[in-house]
């Protein structure tokens, strides 16, 4: 896929209408640039992943912002300066990267300019021939993650060792793992087409578990309101999926003229979707972001402490459920999803303690949204460690929960991309290499998914399904009804890890490895990322079967399956940049 006015990162193709370059050279110059000085800007800007474009949004609509020393990059500081500094820029050494060299051009000749910058490129390319990428942390028994994998003297991979798999040592995975978010379900120029119209075919191929209608539209009502005939298309949606619908009642303006919100909104929603129609829906949520209402609204339209949203949620749980229980079937149980928070659960910027402290009782799922990076801020290196600095986060969140919620809740993320901006005008030349829809954001992608799988996550939900071109969002898995790399890594996680989730044992540095047993299945998957900058192979053991040695490229996603009565012939398919660079699906392999 390619996104309009975008980077793409298989090819290297630069914004602006820069000539193509590819290779080892465009890593070098995207690394360095992405990086900088380390530093987080000033203002992380326009931060809403779930409004339309400029030109799309209500005139009335708050934009919401983050302040840097409060976002960062959804995890601690600590993770994101990590994130940030943690690979070693080609041409450091010659003290010419980021914001410094920025700074001494302007001072320098025009010739000195010129042999320079000729220098610094030359030293970026050598550099980056030899360079490896770290490590994920992903898996037991990781190697060091600066360890670097070097081609063998035949030509062939070296082999980096073992990897061993033992089926009996999992963990049940959640039923509802794999989510997505029902956006865009506007009809923007009134001609009955939105970005979801005819996607069912794309999106039942990823086998998704539950589909999230929920975001800042769906809490404003705006620039439609989702009134009960987009209830209807969207419960008729997820079911031709086969997915369960999670539905979000909003705080802000009702979803039957756009006014006030109320309980009894709320528990009109309720009524309709569960006593009216007996669509039987399980899961829903109430508001969204409640952690950003203070910087778009007054005193009396939201909410803006977390004591005051959880005096709100308990109001609109009581009347949610007193509603679904009066449905004509006894009202089948219904689960409150929350805090839905943007950010703003992390030691020292937290909301979810409080909140859990006075809400406990009401909450059935816990539920944040993460988002780490901003346009301006994607790299390679932020997407090739997002595995370490997700379960970073996802250790301080599960602490928080332990401590502080009902025991037994578990925790979803119910909004999750490599970056919350849609804008492709966000993205910088070097960003763009690593934006939303690229096939470094699908590496991402099926890292999230490996990470939220062995944090046994109740479900783990992209933002979004589908758009109807890259020009309105960059952050769609499906654009003009054609799947991108994103969605293709999703699918090769989502469509083919099941029942129980394993830990692999031995894995080398700068590779994730994720598996699953499926004893109704008979089988064994494995997905393999390497994010090396050379292939290596690896002898994969899965416990008696004989050890299959399996080359994996550079920079490559590849899923492997075994059947137990057929171990010495494992299924293999993989997928690398050449492939997303020209918009073909995975390919199999064996």
């Amino acid at each position: 896929m390619q996104l309009a006015g975008v980077g793409d990162a298989a090819s290297g193709v630069l914004m602006g209408g820069a000539a193509p370059v590819s290779g080892p050279f465009v890593f070098a110059l995207a690394s360095a640039a992405a990086d900088g000085a380390g530093e987080v800007p000033a203002s992380l800007g326009p931060t809403r992943p779930l409004e339309p474009p400029a030109s799309k949004r209500s005139k009335t609509r708050p934009v919401v912002s983050h302040p840097a020393n409060e976002r960062a990059s959804n995890d601690s500081a600590t993770a994101f300066a990590s994130a940030r500094v943690g690979m070693a820029r080609p041409g450091a050494a010659f003290g010419f990267v980021g914001q410094d060299f920025e700074g001494r051009l302007p001072r320098m000749c025009p010739l000195l300019r010129l042999v320079t910058l000729a220098c610094f490129v030359a030293a970026a390319f050598i550099g980056c021939l030899s360079y490896s990428s770290p490590a994920s942390d992903a898996g037991a028994g990781a190697q060091d993650p600066d360890a670097t994998v070097a081609a063998s003297d035949d030509g062939g991979a070296t082999n980096l060792g073992t990897v061993t798999i033992a089926r009996d040592a999992g963990t049940p995975i959640s039923p509802l793992a794999f989510g997505q978010n029902y956006w865009d379900w506007v009809d923007w120029s009134a001609n009955g087409v939105t970005g979801l119209t005819g996607t069912e075919t794309l999106v039942g191929g990823i086998h998704l578990n539950v589909i999230r209608a929920g975001g800042n539209n769906n809490d404003t009502n705006s620039p439609q309101v989702f009134d009960t005939a987009q209830i209807d298309k969207f419960v008729a949606y997820c079911r031709t999926v086969g997915a369960e619908p999670i539905l979000q009642v909003p705080l802000i303006a009702n979803n039957v003229d756009g006014g006030a919100a109320s309980a009894q909104a709320a528990a009109d929603m309720v009524t309709y979707a569960n006593g009216t129609k007996g669509y039987g829906i399980k899961y829903w949520e109430i508001g969204n972001e409640p952690d950003l209402y203070s910087t778009a609204y007054d005193a009396g339209t939201a909410p803006l402490t977390a004591v005051d949203y959880c005096t709100q949620f308990h109001t609109y749980a009581a009347a949610m459920r007193a509603a679904n229980a009066a449905a004509a079937d006894g009202g089948a149980p219904i689960q409150l999803l929350g805090p839905e928070l943007s950010y703003k659960y992390v030691p020292g910027n937290d909301w979810l303690t409080p909140f859990l402290d006075a809400c406990k009782s009401d909450v059935d799922v816990v539920t944040i949204h993460r988002y780490p990076f901003s346009g301006a801020q994607t790299s390679i290196n932020g997407a090739l460690q997002g595995a370490k600095a997700f379960q970073s986060t996802l250790t301080a969140v599960q602490a928080i929960v332990k401590a502080h919620a009902r025991p037994n809740t578990p925790l979803g993320v119910t909004e999750t991309n490599i970056s919350y901006d849609y804008d492709h005008t966000k993205y910088t030349t070097a960003s763009s290499v690593a934006a939303p829809g690229t096939f470094y954001a699908a590496l991402w992608t099926a890292d999230a998914l490996g990470v939220g799988l062995q944090n046994n996550l109740w479900t783990l939900a992209f933002w979004n399904l589908a758009e109807t071109s890259a020009a309105s969002s960059v952050l769609g898995f499906i654009v003009a009804d054609q799947g991108g790399p994103q969605y293709y890594a999703e699918q090769m996680v989502s469509a083919n890890l099941s029942g129980s989730v394993l830990t692999p044992a031995g894995v080398p540095g700068g590779f994730s490895i994720y598996a699953s047993y499926d004893p109704s299945k008979a089988s064994t998957s494995v997905v393999v990322i390497n994010k090396n900058t050379t292939s290596g192979s690896l002898t994969i053991a899965i416990d008696t079967f004989a050890p299959l040695s399996l080359d994996f490229p550079a920079t490559s996603l590849s899923l492997v399956q075994v059947a137990d009565g057929d171990a010495g012939s494992p299924h293999v398919v993989r997928y690398t940049a050449d492939l997303a660079t020209a918009s073909m699906p995975p390919q199999t392999i064996q």
